[in-house]
């Protein structure tokens, strides 16, 4: 998503935004953000033409339009929930993610190669997961500021995903009968999930440093 970079209003007044937006119950920041750039852009607009202050134009604003944001607020979520697959496989397609998941499918080979014990497939893959969601849930503070709604809606299918592969394949047990015979099938869907754990927690990152590019500008 592409946010239009404000000229006018300093960080101060879209830190107000976007506080009144979190404390009004637009929990979601992929979401403010697009409702920030809008409101910004409809205050601007007001404050140039009518000669007003900025918090007169936002009160003007706010009287006429909760009630529109908050019917886009549920319409911008939506369509960013269901384009959430779409922005995490673009992400795991891009070179540096291709490059880790070659680099995860040949440690896995190697360790398999080369130590007496197994790759601890199933274990491997759960840990990857218990360190995502401890990094989304720490990174979200203070007070969930930076809760994403489509990074959330893709949480739970790959854990599901995660916990349907361990299970129907059995990649607890070292004598696994898909593991004898189909080690390199187990290896290349376990490098794949932690590739996209890795990739999703990129894009969270990536999403919080454009929030606070836009919210620190002056």
């Amino acid at each position: 998503m592409e946010i239009v970079m404000i000229q006018h209003l300093d960080k101060d007044e879209l830190n107000f935004i976007d506080n009144y937006l979190r404390n009004s119950g637009f929990d979601y920041l992929d979401v403010r953000l697009e409702l920030i750039d809008h409101v910004a852009s409809a205050i601007e607009k007001s404050m140039e033409e009518h000669d007003l202050e900025f918090y007169d134009a936002f009160k003007s604003y706010m009287v006429v339009n909760k009630k529109g944001l908050e019917r886009n607020y549920e319409l911008f979520k939506k369509r960013l929930q269901k384009t959430s697959f779409l922005v995490l496989g673009k992400e795991i397609i891009t070179p540096k993610f291709l490059i880790f998941f070659c680099v995860a499918v040949t440690v896995i080979y190697m360790w398999n190669k080369f130590s007496t014990d197994p790759f601890p497939y199933a274990q491997s893959v759960w840990i990857a997961i218990i360190s995502a969601g401890l990094v989304y849930f720490f990174g979200t503070l203070p007070k969930k500021r930076y809760r994403i709604s489509s990074l959330e809606m893709l949480a739970w299918p790959l854990v599901a995903s995660s916990y349907a592969m361990n299970l129907y394949f059995n990649l607890w047990v070292d004598d696994s009968y898909f593991l004898l015979k189909w080690p390199l099938v187990a290896n290349i869907l376990t490098a794949f999930l932690i590739t996209a754990i890795a990739a999703f927690l990129r894009l969270f990152f990536l999403k919080r440093k454009q929030t606070n590019t836009l919210l620190a500008k002056t």
